[in-house]
């Protein structure tokens, strides 16, 4: 619960989110049962969905006391899984959980409204820890680095030519058990 005011939050109409992302999640525990317990992004008043969140309209100079989220701890699974690419399983290669009311904001994110996010070892497997139950799309998008960077020996064929653009997306649906042996198939995505 705070106050809200236009030298803190921009002018206009405003969406008010808690993210567990912005900082330690107060009062996260492993409970009796193994499980652990999270602090959800919530929208204000007390909703995980952003269109379901109410707008706070702000002018200039105008504060606003009484704005407050209500926060809810609930329980989270683990997934564990692998990433497979073109010619197999991707090392060292990001994975975003963005919630599925997400998708219209941020369809290929990689970096944004993603909930959790993981890497893949060597071996291509994953493991992400603390996710909340919901409907998620397990999303990956693999742009290539330096290295992927071909050298043409012959100039007269033209510049160097980039390796291929990664993208794969998998829906998730995340109850109250973990998840095991999820995978999520990436494939060559078009250049334009």
């Amino acid at each position: 619960r705070g106050n809200l005011g236009s030298g803190g939050i921009r002018v206009g109409d405003s969406i008010i989110v808690w993210s567990g992302r912005t900082g330690p999640l107060p009062g996260n525990a492993v409970r009796a049962d193994g499980k652990v317990w999270a602090y959800p992004t919530t929208y204000y008043p007390a909703t995980s969905s952003w269109t379901a969140a109410t707008v706070i309209t702000l002018r200039s100079g105008e504060e606003r006391s009484g704005v407050g989220i209500s926060l809810k701890p609930v329980p989270t699974a683990r997934i564990s899984g692998t990433v497979i690419g073109p010619n197999g399983p991707l090392a060292y290669t990001v994975l975003n959980f963005v919630p599925a009311s997400m998708e219209e904001v941020a369809p290929s994110s990689t970096t944004g409204p993603e909930l959790a996010q993981t890497v893949t070892r060597e071996d291509g497997t994953f493991v992400a820890l603390g996710v909340p139950a919901g409907e998620y799309f397990a999303t990956v998008v693999k742009t290539p680095s330096a290295s992927d960077v071909v050298d043409v020996a012959d100039r007269s064929a033209g510049p160097p030519q980039r390796g291929p653009i990664l993208w794969g997306k998998t829906p998730v649906s995340v109850g109250s058990t973990d998840i095991d042996r999820l995978i999520v198939r990436v494939s060559t995505g078009s250049s334009v």
